[in-house]
């Protein structure tokens, strides 16, 4: 008898098999799992494998399970039987004899002593799953089992599956276990816990796939690459250029590697070349850690976000007063909310604007040097004013405000080399102050924590202390019910603002040289402590730098710009400022305004100063030529921009209080109106009767005339008098019109 049962395909399928996965549409969906499993990663820093293999687990009656071992998120995946064997007679599944596992793995010999315990507990974690043999592939056989060791483990079942399934990828092998022996995928893997071969200074090709940026792994021992990360850390900071790059490895080396006296300043090549090159790390290796080590800071920075990075990720760094070179090297700009409400000079009602508080300090004396209080929102020419105000003699700065001090009191009067900003000062790079050479670069420094800029942001704290005892203070806060509303309390104008912000600024810089934290030299020198003599140190005994400039220059520069318009009585700036050049600074002055009186007026550029409206400057070609205010303007000498506006448009308080008064009057004169209409309507009706009725009288009459002499043109009677109408019917009707519109006229 012959046997008709078709016979089943024979497959070339063993339990332990790679394939090599060559279909196009599985290698894609595989690398776009790669690359969502790696997201927010530098490009750099994420290597796809060249290669991708898929695992045969188990060979059912008929399915075949397989398994991919290079997907972080991998699972089972069944196929018949027949299907897997078209994959391989198709060449979409490619046997391999290669075992992808030791090319992908951390080699034995080569674990931590972390590595190896996370391998025991791994592997005792999932034991029960490895006794179920191929049931574990099931799922409904295998959760069961994982519930019951997350609860006996206290872990989660996400957990336990996550290791199984790193179990199942890893060959069912223990060493799978260890963790981060895929670190070919995700090239972050190079930590302190992966033990790299010793090897000096020489390049070689490092385990696992090329990179694909094109540069060469430098191996060294794991305390070298501490070690030059550390060093990197350490001399070439943020806001360096790359050409600082070498000057921070001889940094490096001289300091950490060989022990070299570097305080005196960078190695020279001749001293490096006594040391044998074996002994140190290499430049090339100093470039590529430094750069790995950006490269992973940039990555933490995309996958956590700026803020968190900053507060709690992103590494310390030396403090930027350790680095200047003396006075007026490196100013410090940063500007904190004034947390209390100014009022009007003149009628005391409180100001709209808020005000923000912008402090200037050197980095070497730690004295303030300069401040600008603005009205507004951070801008380029609050800083200006600012840098303006540090530059600016302080004895004149002080009597402009009413307060008298001695030339030895305050003594900064210069700008700086360099400028250390950050929020709108980081954006000061295109500020005129920049542009022009005067400042010569901006270091940008990291917000949110202030381990580089310590000393301003210590004085904005104290700023801000100070201010509690302000009346009209507020911290932004909800208010309770029943509390009295901070803009009720407020008392200090613009005027009186600034004299307190300059006795406090005063009172700062005497506690801050008392307690200045003297150095060998000066002790070598004797040093008293006072404004004067640690300013004068920072000059002469260390590089500091005296830039100054030309006054006019300066504020041709810094004061904000705007357009006024020239008219017969002078320059006519807002809606009532009026100014007029000092006696015999502008003789041609008189001539324009007697053009402008003829041929009608025209705009001029001037620089003004919004503190003060007394800081008033017509831009004459090149020159600024100083205005003085008119007579009947005198009123607003002392008068700040925000004082101008608030007087323009008061607060809004009391401007709802006058809206509120303008009101009721509009309503009560609209009442007074219809009441003189309706009253002059009663007695006109009274007196001639209504509208209606005269009208309807007048149409009637109209009416009787018009039909009276159509009859009698149609019967040819006899008008009054005897007389004979012998007139055609449309002559008849031509004279009625007009008759009747004489009638209309006379009625009218």
């Amino acid at each position: 008898m012959t046997d008709t049962t078709p016979c089943r395909p024979l497959h070339p399928f063993i339990e332990g098999q790679v394939y090599r996965e060559c279909r196009p549409d599985a290698v894609q969906k595989l690398e776009d799992r790669i690359r969502q499993a790696y997201r927010g990663a530098s490009k750099l820093r994420v290597r796809l494998p060249n290669r991708l293999y898929v695992r045969v687990l188990a060979v059912m009656s008929g399915h075949v399970i397989v398994i991919s071992t290079e997907d972080p998120r991998a699972r089972e995946c069944f196929y018949p039987v027949e299907q897997a064997v078209r994959f391989v007679e198709t060449g979409g599944w490619l046997q391999t004899d290669i075992e992808p596992l030791p090319v992908m793995r951390i080699p034995d010999h080569k674990l931590s002593p972390a590595q190896i315990a996370r391998m025991a507990k791994n592997s005792d974690l999932i034991q029960p799953l490895i006794a179920m043999d191929s049931e574990a592939l099931i799922a409904k056989a295998r959760w069961p089992v994982v519930r019951r060791i997350s609860q006996e483990r206290h872990v989660a079942p996400a957990h336990v599956f996550r290791v199984f399934i790193r179990y199942l990828q890893g060959g069912m092998s223990p060493q799978a276990l260890a963790g981060r022996w895929f670190r070919r995928l995700k090239g972050i893997g190079l930590g302190a816990r992966v033990r790299m071969a010793a090897e000096s200074g020489v390049p070689r090709k490092p385990a696992g796939r090329p990179r694909l940026d094109g540069r060469k792994a430098f191996v060294v021992e794991e305390m070298d690459a501490k070690k030059i990360i550390a060093g990197s850390r350490k001399y070439f900071f943020a806001g360096s250029t790359t050409g600082k790059r070498r000057r921070a490895w001889k940094l490096t080396v001289g300091d950490l590697f060989l022990n070299l006296d570097c305080s005196d300043g960078v190695p020279s090549d001749r001293e490096l070349a006594r040391h044998s090159p074996g002994s140190y790390p290499s430049y090339k290796q100093f470039c590529y850690w430094s750069a790995l080590d950006d490269e992973f800071e940039m990555l933490l920075r995309r996958l956590y976000g700026e803020r968190k990075f900053e507060l709690w990720l992103r590494r310390r760094r030396r403090k930027t007063a350790a680095r200047v070179a003396g006075s007026g090297a490196v100013y410090f700009v940063d500007a904190t909310p004034l947390d209390w409400h100014l009022v009007h000079q003149i009628t005391r009602l409180p100001l709209e604007k808020k005000a923000k508080l912008y402090l200037v300090a050197d980095a070497f004396s730690h004295m303030i040097v300069g401040f600008y209080l603005h009205l507004g929102n951070e801008s380029y020419d609050a800083v200006s004013l600012a840098l303006l105000a540090a530059a600016e003699n302080k004895v004149q700065l002080c009597a402009r405000y009413g307060r008298e001090i001695g030339p030895d009191e305050w003594v900064s009067a210069c700008l700086p080399t360099r400028l250390a900003e950050d929020g709108v000062g980081a954006s000061y790079k295109h500020g005129i102050l920049v542009k022009k050479k005067v400042i010569r670069g901006l270091t940008v420094l990291p917000p949110y924590r202030a381990d580089m800029k310590g000393l301003i942001e210590a004085y904005n704290s104290a700023v801000r202390k100070k201010a509690e005892s302000v009346p009209g203070h507020t911290d932004g806060g909800p208010r309770q019910r029943g509390e009295e509303s901070p803009i009720a309390l407020a008392c200090m104008d613009y005027y009186e603002s600034v004299r307190l912000i300059i006795s406090w600024i005063l009172q700062t810089n005497r506690r801050v040289i008392a307690n200045y934290p003297l150095t060998p030299e000066m002790i070598a020198v004797g040093l008293v402590p006072s404004p004067r003599n640690l300013w004068n140190f920072g000059l002469t005994e260390l590089a500091g730098l005296r830039k100054t400039w030309p006054m006019e220059s300066l504020m041709r520069w810094c004061l904000p710009t705007a357009t006024a318009r020239l008219t017969r009585d002078g320059v006519e700036f807002g809606k009532k400022l009026l100014y007029e050049p000092l006696p015999g600074t502008l003789p041609k002055f008189n001539d324009w305004c007697a053009h402008a009186a003829e041929n009608g007026g025209w705009n001029v550029d001037v620089s003004y100063h919004p503190a003060s409206y007394s800081w008033f400057y017509l831009h004459d070609g090149d020159d600024l030529v100083k205005m003085q205010l008119a007579p009947r303007s005198q009123r607003y000498v002392t008068w700040s921009e925000g004082d101008y506006e608030g007087h323009e448009a008061t607060s809004s308080v009391a401007k709802a209080v006058v809206q509120a008064e303008n009101e009721v009057r509009d309503i009560a004169h609209e009442r007074e109106q219809y009441q003189i209409v309706v009253n002059a309507m009663a007695k006109t009706d009274a007196a001639r009767g209504s509208v209606a009725a005269r009208r309807r009288d007048k149409s009637d009459r109209k009416e009787n005339l018009a039909n009276q002499k159509h009859l009698i043109a149609a019967h040819d009677l006899a008008l009054p008098g005897g007389e004979k109408s012998v007139a055609p019917l449309t002559e008849l009707q031509t004279e009625d019109e007009a008759e009747i519109a004489d009638m209309m006229e006379g009625s009218s």
